[in-house]
C-alpha cells in the first residue's frame, strides 16, 4: 500500500489532526487538500454540493484533479473556491490559499514560459469559455520547445491545410493531453475545419464557437508525460493536421 511520507513529517499512521497540521505547514497544496478532505470525511460530490449552495460552481473532476496534484487552482474564481473549501473542510482560514503562493510551490512558483490566456484575451473571452468546456487548466503545464508547420495554399490563394508538429515539455506529472486553439479569419465557417491527429496523439474532445470563429481541439498523448525530478524535462511530440474549408474565397479557416 502506498502512503504519503516525508522526512520528519506526517504519515498516514498519524492522527487526522496531526497529519493535517503537518500537511498545512509544509505542503504541497494537493497533499494538504487531500488530507483535509480525508479528515472531514466528505465525498467530493458532497463538497461540490456545499460549494454550489454558496454560488460556486466547480466540477467533481476538477476537485479530484486538485487533490491529486494534476491541476492547480490558479484562476481568481478557483482561489475563491479554495477559500470556501477552507470553511467546508473546517480548516483555518487562509491555510490552503497560502500553499498556492509561489514560496510554497504554488502555480506561479516556476518561471512561466508564456503569458496566460487571461492576460491575452481577458477573463470573459470566448477562448476561456471553450477551455472551460474541456476542463482545461489555464496555468502553465506545458510549454512549446519547438514547432514546425507546413501549409498548403489552394488555387484561390486560400489556406487549405496546415500540418503542425510541436515538441512540448511538461512542468508537472501525468500531463496526458494538449489543447490546440484555432482562430478563423472573418467569413470562415469554423465548424468545417477538420483536425486529423498524425503522430504520438489521438483526437479527444472538440469544441467550437461559430460566432467567434474559434476551435478548441484536445490532443491526447499516446502516453502521459512523466515528471522527472528535480528538473522536469519530460517531452512529447504531437503532430496534427488541420484541413480548412473557408466559406468565402480568400478566407482561411485557421490562423
Amino acid at each position: 500500500m502506498r502512503t504519503d511520507t516525508r522526512p520528519g513529517g506526517a504519515v498516514h499512521g498519524d492522527s487526522p489532526d496531526e497529519a493535517l497540521a503537518e500537511a498545512l505547514r509544509s505542503g504541497p497544496f494537493h497533499l494538504a487538500l487531500r488530507t483535509a478532505v480525508r479528515r472531514r470525511g466528505l465525498a467530493l460530490h458532497r463538497i461540490r454540493h456545499h460549494l454550489a449552495e454558496q454560488g460556486l460552481q466547480v466540477s467533481v473532476t476538477s476537485l479530484s484533479y486538485w487533490q491529486r496534484g494534476e491541476r492547480v487552482p490558479a484562476r481568481t474564481e478557483s482561489v475563491q473556491v479554495v477559500r470556501a473549501l477552507e470553511h467546508i473542510l473546517d480548516v483555518t482560514p487562509g491555510a490552503l490559499v497560502r500553499l498556492l503562493e509561489p514560496a510554497h510551490g504554488g502555480a506561479t512558483a516556476h518561471t512561466r514560459a508564456a503569458r496566460r490566456y487571461q492576460e491575452l484575451f481577458g477573463q470573459d473571452s470566448a477562448v476561456l469559455q471553450l477551455l472551460d468546456q474541456l476542463d482545461c487548466p489555464t496555468e502553465d503545464r506545458l510549454h512549446t520547445v519547438s514547432q514546425s508547420e507546413q501549409v498548403r495554399i489552394g488555387p484561390r490563394r486560400e489556406l487549405c491545410c496546415r500540418e503542425i508538429q510541436q515538441l512540448v515539455r511538461a512542468h508537472r506529472g501525468n500531463v496526458d493531453r494538449y489543447v490546440s486553439l484555432y482562430e478563423g479569419d472573418p467569413g470562415c465557417d469554423i465548424t468545417r475545419v477538420r483536425v486529423d491527429p498524425l503522430d504520438n496523439c489521438r483526437l479527444g474532445r472538440v469544441r467550437s464557437d461559430r460566432a467567434a470563429a474559434l476551435l478548441a481541439v484536445e490532443l491526447v498523448f499516446d502516453r502521459p508525460s512523466p515528471w522527472v525530478r528535480p528538473s522536469p524535462s519530460a517531452t512529447a511530440s504531437p503532430t496534427a493536421r488541420a484541413a480548412s474549408a473557408p466559406s468565402t474565397p480568400g478566407a482561411s479557416a485557421t490562423r
